[in-house]
């Protein structure tokens, strides 16, 4: 039955969207009119965000991120004299029910903008129907990026953060790598930079060690991969997999240097290092945002905009990526004064350079193809008895 819905849903998309008069009359180039999702004292966003099953705490720490940046945008006076009215769903991260939501805000809601939604499987789903209306959607987390005129993504990529890895180790004097990482598109596709990267820093990719999605059998991967002494290994797995693979290193006695992009190691979170006890202190994780245990003015404003809306809610990565995200769309909204259309936006937001939160790397849009992306870097940290360290600065690719 899930599966005739979800057709049902994909159905409606492309149907819907097809013959929505929404994105005709203010994707326009040029036009000075409204979107929909505007009034003179408010602007709609929307999102969906998996607020139950089996990514909820995530869901959970992206909505206290993006209320509690809409409350301080709106007790501040709004964006040039509108608040921001956030509608947030709930997917359950079940991708039918995230591309309903999307469904819904754009055609029922009609939302100006899809917030932050997010889901690397779910949220393509809906990409027809963003395609066809010219909705923009901002900063998705973390599907790779698809290119469309209205999607316009902040997290640096899995190939990105992949090359990076390789100039980071490179920097350490590492040049004997292996690489345990899940065999989909995500654990490729970080494979794909690491292997750019180590061939351009002289490094040796001893071996390769392939895990299945969903599996908890890590062993011949790491087995197969202890065999040829790495100096590190370079994860690209999920969080269940990533404290497999550091509990049964820490059984065999194995010490390599383990480093794992953004999703392996959950940088700054206990999603991955939580279940592997000790075996997971010395830990390196490459972080697409700051680590709200740093100090500084943007991490000083960041607790304190969080601590306002919520004093119960303990400010993580999580809830950081998505108040960073929101300083950016904010900023934007801002700059298009009161030419709220689609169109303006595209431009106001392809012609955003090095625009710094504090919070997130430097971001940079531009056109298509490739402009959409607008992060390209990442932090490195450390994971040591409960607590991630930050240890270097956002890094990006060397030339």
């Amino acid at each position: 039955m899930r599966g005739r819905w979800l057709c049902g849903v994909f159905a409606a998309v492309l149907v819907v969207s097809g013959c929505s008069s929404s994105g005709g009359n203010s994707g326009n180039a040029g036009s000075n009119s409204s979107a929909q999702g505007i009034t003179k004292t408010e602007i709609k966003l929307g999102t969906t965000l998996p607020l139950t099953g089996g990514a909820a705490s995530a869901g959970q720490a992206f909505k206290a991120g993006l209320e509690a940046s809409v409350k301080e945008i709106n007790d501040a006076g709004g964006i040039n004299g509108r608040k921001i009215d956030l509608t947030i769903l709930d997917d359950g991260f079940e991708s039918s029910r995230s591309v309903a939501n999307i469904l819904r805000l754009t055609e029922q809601t009609k939302v100006f903008a899809l917030d932050m939604p997010v889901g690397s499987a779910g949220i393509p789903g809906s990409y027809p129907l963003v395609k066809r209306t010219g909705i923009p959607m901002f900063g998705p987390y973390l599907p790779p990026d698809p290119d469309l005129p209205s999607v316009f993504e902040l997290a640096t990529p899995h190939d990105e953060q992949g090359q990076i890895i390789a100039d980071w180790l490179a920097g350490q004097n590492l040049t004997k790598v292996a690489f345990i990482g899940q065999d989909n598109d995500y654990g490729q596709s970080v494979l794909k930079g690491f292997k750019a990267g180590a061939s351009k820093d002289g490094i040796t990719l001893t071996a390769t060690g392939l895990t299945q999605t969903n599996s908890t059998n890590v062993s011949p991967a790491v087995l197969s991969t202890k065999k040829t002494n790495p100096q590190a290994v370079v994860l690209a797995t999920d969080n269940t997999q990533t404290a497999l693979v550091l509990k049964q290193a820490a059984q065999l006695g194995w010490k390599p240097l383990f480093v794992g992009d953004s999703s392996a190691s959950n940088t700054g979170t206990q999603g991955a290092v939580g279940a592997a006890g000790a075996s997971a202190n010395g830990l390196w994780g490459a972080a697409v945002a700051a680590l709200p245990s740093g100090t500084g003015a943007s991490l000083d404003k960041f607790n304190a905009a969080m601590k306002a809306s919520d004093p119960n809610f303990t400010p993580d990565l999580y809830s950081l990526i998505a108040y960073g995200t929101n300083q950016v769309l904010f900023h934007i909204l801002a700059q298009m004064g009161d030419n709220l259309s689609w169109s303006n936006f595209l431009t106001t937001a392809e012609a955003l350079q090095n625009y710094q939160t504090g919070l997130l790397p430097p971001i940079s849009f531009g056109p298509l193809p490739g402009g959409h992306t607008g992060a390209h870097g990442v932090l490195f940290a450390q994971y040591d008895s409960g607590t991630w360290t930050a240890k270097t600065d956002f890094e990006t690719i060397k030339q």
